[in-house]
């Protein structure tokens, strides 16, 4: 036995005190007294009292019981019952198939039933741990020694529509510092789940039972033109296939144009055997479709699919500020992807203020604003002073004095005639933001008469094209976010005093470049659960809100052209970017559940090894009950006594 608060042990110098209490009192006559007339008058109808032996040593004994029990109940005892209980370890899973439900239960809270029986039949003295398996993996509480603290744990645990991996489970139940299974003895771990894992040293609580399923397995819509009769018309195809886990069935679809219903179908299909449908629909302009299997099944989740469409797109207006727009003008509009307009510099200097309205503001050689647009992606060609807000600073301009040996020809009367060139090279990164630049290019040799020097103030800029110069690279193609968050593109260089306008990979760039300017803000709207969103966050957004399934709203953070957010829920997120002048745009999305939580078979074992057979442990009873019941009986006793004593009470 050991004593949580042994100090409490200090009160038993009570017991002592007593009996020299008793021996002192036992040399003085107890008188009675009168107080008022009353209570003498009420003495005459008490009977007389009789002399009871060894009343004083009772009460005492009752007294000292009441002082031990008071001093015990403070010290805490603990007592160790050798081999009498268990450490208990539970895994229960948290995945999106777990939210299946028969009747009003799911799966999970019916998990949660068992966990809850096991712990209240367990013995005294036993230990609980529980992992949650859900997106992530971790232990919620470990080696609890109190059944309702461990209770009240597993009463706040909420479903997940995620899923995990045998790998997830098995770190943690044997991660370093985990101590479920040691040499001396190991717990006894439960899975509760809906998988039917094969299992080693593990005991499987199955949560699946005979249940219906039905689910898509895949989804997709194309536009189909056709002409009848020499009238020409577009269809909507929605094509896909569906299937039922548990038996053969027909499987009723449902196809619904922005909630409108316009096209329904079966599908006959034998159990885990795909079967394909086709949907019609003559309306073509649409914000989404929508699918759904009428039938009803326990795993309501995978019965709708959402296909949106990337909703608005940035405005694809540029300006070209230029005394020689021929190049620039000529490949922006030979890429379809932007409308263009051009002014001299002369009158963009005049009335600078009276452009605007453009998603994309490009300034060639000569043409140099006194800060960026605040509102839109910027281009700069040649720039020979600093820009506000650019993110860099002009240094000198560099030019070349010797012709490069790759253009030299051998003939030295036409090779003095050659102008010097610099042959700068391209960045051999692989970064997924170069490849993205420099998509489907070639990378042909291109030659630069001279090129601006700048001094880059942020480390976000990527350089795509540099020259060598001594022991340093001078960038001559760079891009990234300026500093009021806006995309950026820099040439160092004017197109007139290069070849590069003659070369293939000049209308390829531009038109890479011209992505990264334009981007949709969204480009999927089609995720799993557990995959992030990406938002490419337009020029003069000030602000982003994502709204989930359920209507909570958070405010995903954005110090670049980029935003991540986590979609954690099964279905459709709203976007809303806002800008300063209140035209927000709205993007929706939709997160389906992970196909491997459509279906509840698992492949794969999990196992741990078990270091001591033995799965009993040392428990111990720490219940103060029975001392405060000696205190209470020794204290009632007393008071009986001293009533006896008093007033002869039988």
């Amino acid at each position: 036995m050991s004593f949580t608060y042994p100090l409490g042990l200090l009160g038993l110098i009570g017991v002592p005190i007593l009996i020299i209490l008793y021996i002192i009192k036992s040399h003085y006559t107890e008188q009675t007294v009168a107080s008022v007339y009353l209570w003498q008058l009420s003495e005459k109808f008490l009977k007389k009292k009789k002399h009871v032996r060894f009343s004083g040593l009772i009460s005492l004994i009752l007294q000292i019981l009441a002082v031990v029990a008071i001093s015990l109940t403070i010290a805490g005892p603990v007592f160790i019952l050798a081999d009498a209980a268990n450490d208990y370890c539970f895994v229960l899973d948290a995945s999106g198939s777990m939210t299946a439900a028969s009747g009003e239960t799911t799966r999970f809270e019916a998990g949660k039933e068992e966990i809850r029986k096991i712990i209240n039949q367990s013995k005294d003295g036993s230990t609980y741990s529980l992992i949650y398996a859900g997106s992530n993996t971790y232990e919620v509480f470990t080696q609890v020694d109190d059944r309702d603290t461990a209770l009240a744990f597993l009463d706040t645990l909420e479903c997940e529509w995620g899923t995990n991996t045998c790998t997830d489970i098995i770190n943690v139940l044997t991660g370093e510092n985990a101590g479920y299974y040691t040499g001396d003895h190991s717990a006894i771990t439960y899975l509760v789940t809906d998988k039917a894992y094969e299992t080693e040293n593990i005991i499987l609580i199955n949560m699946a039972q005979s249940e219906e399923n039905y689910a898509f397995v895949s989804y997709e819509y194309r536009k189909i033109a056709q002409i009848v009769d020499g009238i020409y018309s577009q269809t909507v195809q929605v094509t896909g296939q569906v299937i039922s886990y548990d038996r053969d069935a027909t499987i009723g679809l449902e196809l619904l144009v922005d909630g409108v219903a316009v096209d329904s179908g079966e599908v006959a299909v034998e159990k885990l055997v795909a079967g394909e449908f086709t949907l019609l629909t003559d309306v073509t302009d649409f914000d989404c479709l929508t699918i759904r299997i009428t039938n009803s099944d326990d795993l309501m989740a995978d019965n709708e699919a959402v296909l949106y469409t990337t909703g608005q797109t940035q405005n694809n207006k540029a300006l070209i500020v230029s005394d020689y727009p021929t190049f620039l003008a000529f490949a922006l509009e030979a890429s379809g992807k932007t409308s263009v307009d051009v002014v001299s510099t002369a009158n963009y200097n005049a009335n600078p203020d009276g452009y605007t309205g453009y998603g994309l503001y490009i300034y060639d050689t000569g043409a140099e604003p006194e800060e960026v647009p605040k509102d839109a992606s910027v281009w700069f060609f040649n720039v020979q002073k600093s820009v506000e807000g650019s993110g860099f600073s002009f240094r000198e301009v560099v030019t070349a004095t010797t012709v490069p040996e790759d253009y030299l020809s051998g003939n030295e009367e036409e090779d003095d005639d050659r102008k010097p060139y610099f042959i700068p090279e391209y960045t051999t990164s692989t970064s997924s933001a170069v490849r993205e630049y420099t998509d489907g290019m070639i990378f042909e040799q291109m030659a630069v008469h001279q090129y601006s020097l700048y001094s880059t103030k942020r480390s976000n800029f990527t350089t795509l094209l540099y020259q060598q110069n001594g022991s340093s690279r001078d960038s001559l193609i760079l891009v990234g976010d300026n500093e009021v968050g806006n995309r950026q593109v820099v040439f160092a260089f004017d197109l007139h005093d290069s070849d590069f306008a003659m070369k293939a990979d000049y209308l390829i760039l531009l038109s890479n470049l011209l992505d990264y300017s334009f981007p949709e803000v969204v480009e999927q709207v089609l995720f799993a659960v557990g995959e992030e969103l990406t938002v490419n966050v337009p020029a003069g957004c000030t602000d982003l809100l994502l709204e989930d399934p359920d209507g909570n709203i958070t405010y995903p953070a954005f110090s670049s052209t980029v935003a991540t957010c986590s979609l954690d829920q099964v279905g459709s997120y709203k976007v809303t970017v806002c800008f300063s002048d209140g035209e927000d745009q709205e993007y929706y999305v939709y997160a389906r559940l992970p196909e491997q939580e459509s279906a509840v078979a698992a492949e794969g074992k999990l196992s741990v090894q078990w270091y001591s057979d033995s799965t009993v442990s040392d428990g111990y009873y720490n219940k103060l009950t029975i001392y405060f019941i000696i205190l209470a009986l020794a204290l009632a006793i007393d008071w009986g006594v001293y009533c006896y004593e008093q007033y002869q009470l039988r």
